[in-house]
């Protein structure tokens, strides 16, 4: 089993990073593909899927904590992986435990993929287990923030006709800037991006 893996970023393809170790590439599917540069050494901590059809797939989170994420969402019944890493890729751990505790649907069913009776599902499913997990001290609610910014910003740049290339590039430059910048200043910053692009 591989827990974690420490190595260099050779190639980044939507949710795929190919993370060289050693003087091998390993592709691991991560939501934390559009946070990273090449050539950047990162750490990944490590989830492997096994499926009868296609084999293993390797996924890889940045923390602990995101990968105990992960797998609290495979506990949900009728959702996989890829779903999952869909889910970890449009809003934080902090914001989305969060939805489950309070049973916010509205916030579940913001997120692509998910509609009214898997947002029920998951939070009768995973509320229990959320509890416990948060009540052991694992997970900080309030580190996570950000929520659906992401996201929200994604939507409103595809509104305004960029290309999901363009959107992808803006947004992996801003994460990696970091900080806690409204929405309306985030939008400022990708226009101006945009605009030098162009």
């Amino acid at each position: 089993m591989i827990n974690l893996l420490i190595g260099t970023v050779r190639a980044i393809e939507d949710q795929t990073i190919t993370l060289e170790v050693g003087g091998v590439g390993f592709e691991v599917m991560s939501p934390a593909a559009q946070s990273v540069n090449l050539e950047q050494k990162i750490e990944l901590y490590c989830y492997m899927h096994w499926n009868a059809e296609q084999g293993p797939s390797l996924f890889g989170f940045s923390s602990k904590q995101d990968r105990s994420v992960f797998l609290l969402i495979l506990k949900c019944q009728g959702i996989g992986p890829k779903i999952a890493l869909s889910i970890l890729d449009q809003i934080n751990i902090g914001p989305f435990l969060q939805a489950i505790l309070n049973g916010s649907i509205d916030t579940l069913t913001a997120l692509n993929g998910i509609g009214t009776k898997k947002a029920e599902q998951i939070i009768m499913q995973l509320r229990g287990p959320a509890e416990k997990m948060v009540a052991s001290g694992s997970i900080n609610l309030d580190a996570q923030g950000g929520g659906l910014q992401w996201k929200e910003l994604a939507d409103a740049l595809h509104s305004l006709n960029y290309s999901r290339q363009e959107i992808s590039h803006v947004v992996s430059s801003l994460r990696a800037q970091g900080g806690a910048d409204s929405f309306d200043l985030l939008l400022r910053k990708s226009l101006s991006l945009l605009s030098r692009q162009k």
